[in-house]
C-alpha cells in the first residue's frame, strides 16, 4: 500500500523555529528533526523532496521536547508564513482575496500533505473551515488549525478573529492556553476539526494579490498534481477550469472545452471522474454554488447579475437551483 507523503517544505517552519533552542547532544536539533522525518540533509535539499506523513508527529514531538513546550505546535502555526510552504504558499499569497486564498489551499492541499482534506462552508454562523486528516495526531491538528487562524494576518495584513475553534480531540486538563492563543471559544470533543470565521473578512484583499502570477502559480500547481498522480488532482483541475469559464460570465460552461484543456475527451473525463466517485455535473453544481455564495456575500451584485455570472438561463432557474442548494430562497439570505 502506498504511503501518504508530505512536502519537505512543511519542515521549513519547524527548522526555522528550532534555531531558537539550544543544541542537545552531539547531533544538532536540525539533524534530529531531519532524522525524525526520515530524511538526510541531501534528500531534504532536493527540489520537490517529500517524506512520509506518518513521521510528521515525531518531528513535532522532537521540537516540543527540545523547546520544553508541549504546545509548541501553536507557536509554530503562528510563525508559519504561507510562502515558507513553497508553491502552494505563493498560490495563496497572490490570490485576490482571503477567500480565494483559502479556496486555493482547499484545491491544492494534497501538494502539501496527502490524505488531508479542507472544506469551506458558508453558514448562518459564518464561514466554517473543516479539516480532516488521516492521522488524528493532536500536534498535527493543532498546528494546522493555528495556521488557518493566523494565515490571514500574513496574507492580508490584518488579524482575523476566529469565532470558534473545534477539535475532535479529548479535552486537556487545562483548556486556558488554547483559549488564550485562539482568542475564541474552544471546544474539545467536537465531531470535526473546525475553525469558524466571520464571513465578512473573506473579502479582504491579499497584500501581494497578482492575477497573472496567481494563474501562473495555479498552472504550476496543476502540473505538480498531475505528476504526483493524486486522486484529487483531476477534481481540482476540473473545478478550476469550471471557475475560469464562470468568471467569463454569460453562458453555460463548455464541458468539451474543459475536457480538451485537460487533454481528454468528454467521455474519458466523465469516466475518470466516475472512478473518483463524482461526475462533471456534480462538480459544476458545487462550483456554481460556492461562487454564488461568494458573490452574495460581497453584496456588490444584484440577483440578476449573479444569474448571468453563473450561466443560468433566467432568474427562475437560478432561484430553483439556489433553493435546492440551500433550502431557502436567495432573497432570504440578504437584506436588499
Amino acid at each position: 500500500m502506498q504511503t501518504n507523503s508530505a512536502s519537505a517544505r512543511l519542515l521549513e517552519p519547524v527548522l526555522q523555529l528550532a534555531r531558537h533552542f539550544p543544541q542537545q547532544g552531539e547531533r544538532t536539533l536540525h539533524q534530529q528533526l531531519l532524522d525524525s522525518a526520515g530524511l538526510s540533509e541531501a534528500e531534504f535539499s532536493k527540489p520537490g523532496a517529500r517524506f512520509a506523513v506518518s513521521r510528521y508527529p515525531a518531528v513535532l514531538q522532537t521540537l516540543a521536547e527540545a523547546s520544553g513546550n508541549p504546545l509548541i505546535t501553536l507557536s509554530l502555526g503562528e510563525a508559519t508564513q504561507p510562502r515558507l510552504l513553497g508553491s502552494i504558499g505563493f498560490l495563496m499569497a497572490t490570490a485576490t482575496t482571503l477567500e480565494q486564498a483559502y479556496q486555493s489551499l482547499i484545491d491544492y492541499l494534497p501538494l502539501l500533505i496527502e490524505g488531508a482534506v479542507l472544506e469551506m462552508q458558508h453558514t448562518a454562523e459564518g464561514s466554517l473551515l473543516t479539516l480532516e486528516l488521516n492521522q488524528n495526531d493532536p500536534g498535527t491538528i493543532e498546528y494546522f488549525l493555528a495556521c488557518l487562524v493566523n494565515w490571514p494576518r500574513w496574507l492580508t495584513g490584518r488579524q482575523v478573529p476566529a469565532h470558534a475553534v473545534r477539535l475532535a480531540l479529548p479535552e486537556p486538563d487545562n483548556i486556558q492556553p488554547y483559549q488564550q492563543f485562539f482568542a475564541a471559544e474552544v471546544e474539545f470533543g467536537a465531531a470535526r476539526h473546525q475553525v469558524l470565521l466571520n464571513s465578512e473578512y473573506l473579502s479582504l484583499g491579499c497584500l501581494d494579490a497578482n492575477g497573472e502570477m496567481h494563474q501562473l502559480h495555479r498552472e504550476f500547481a496543476d502540473s505538480l498534481l498531475s505528476k504526483s498522480n493524486q486522486q484529487g488532482a483531476l477534481i481540482a483541475q476540473t473545478r478550476n477550469l469550471i471557475r475560469q469559464q464562470l468568471a467569463e460570465g454569460g453562458s453555460a460552461v463548455r464541458r468539451e472545452e474543459v475536457a480538451a484543456t485537460l487533454g481528454l475527451s468528454l467521455r474519458t473525463l466523465q469516466r475518470k471522474l466516475g472512478v473518483l466517485g463524482t461526475n462533471f455535473q456534480d462538480l459544476y453544481d458545487q462550483t456554481r454554488r460556492d461562487l454564488c455564495l461568494q458573490l452574495i456575500q460581497r453584496g456588490q451584485f444584484s440577483f440578476g447579475e449573479i444569474t448571468f455570472q453563473l450561466g443560468f438561463a433566467n432568474q427562475s432557474a437560478f432561484q430553483k437551483a439556489f433553493k435546492r442548494w440551500m433550502g431557502i430562497a436567495p432573497a432570504s439570505t440578504v437584506n436588499r
